[in-house]
């Protein structure tokens, strides 16, 4: 039996996206970010999720509110660069984040801009690059566009702003672990291309679009696994794109 698609009311009132790491069901959007303001002008906003802490103003803005200053807009080499050298909040350990990392403070459930605005505040709506190099190729990188959330690849060339990241990556034992105990239905336990998905634990994954269960209103969220950007469209113009079910990790 399918449950109802709850997916629309959970993004709105939880706190982002669903399904992440099972917060959004089970917390108040409040819980889920810290914005310390300890050091005047240099904010820093800590995920208690992911244990990441978030430079508090997009780079190049300043003030405990980021009214101060402009954000600065510019091609991704520069960028990694300007986060890697930045002091702010007391620190001096920031980097440029990766597409995950970035993706991760986008709320699917907000709009123009699609991220908690109360949390991280003057926002530019535009794109912002991530430290992710496509897999296909080094002249292109993967950005989130934080009007609305997609996430896409761009030339390196472009011009991009960047909300720089510290803590992690933390390193981890392989990722994937594929079970096929079970005869005949393989269960799998949560930078390729084409399909962009690690084969070895998903094979004869088709290199197409595959439906989330995240919507808002007619439209719901995809990922494209020929190279793995995400977007969003119409729930009943392509009813032919592909599924891959989950279930809770025991």
């Amino acid at each position: 039996m399918t449950s109802p698609d709850r997916s629309y009311d959970i993004c709105i009132n939880g706190a982002g996206q669903d399904a992440q790491y099972g917060w959004d069901v089970t917390h108040a959007d409040a819980e889920r970010f810290t914005r310390d303001l300890s050091v005047s002008g240099n904010p820093v906003v800590v995920d208690n999720v992911t244990g990441l802490v978030w430079q508090g103003c997009a780079y190049g803005e300043t003030g405990d509110d980021c009214a101060s200053g402009s954000a600065t807009q510019t091609d991704w080499s520069t960028q990694l660069a300007n986060c890697d050298g930045l002091t702010w909040g007391g620190y001096s350990d920031w980097r440029l984040p990766d597409r995950y990392e970035l993706q991760s403070i986008v709320s699917y459930g907000s709009h123009d801009p699609a991220i908690e605005a109360g949390v991280f505040p003057y926002i530019p709506r535009s794109y912002y690059w991530s430290s992710s190099s496509l897999a296909n190729g080094s002249s292109a990188a993967w950005s989130v566009y934080f009007k609305d959330g997609p996430v896409s690849s761009r030339g390196k060339t472009y011009d991009g702003y960047a909300r720089c990241v510290r803590w992690g990556p933390t390193p981890h034992s392989a990722r994937f672990v594929r079970d096929t105990t079970t005869k005949g239905h393989p269960i799998v336990n949560d930078h390729e291309y084409s399909p962009s998905v690690a084969t070895a634990a998903f094979p004869a994954t088709p290199a197409s679009y595959l439906w989330s269960s995240s919507s808002d209103g007619p439209y719901a969220w995809y990922v494209g696994f020929n190279s793995g950007y995400v977007d969003y469209s119409g729930k009943i113009y392509y009813d032919n794109r592909s599924a891959r079910c989950v279930r809770s990790g025991s």
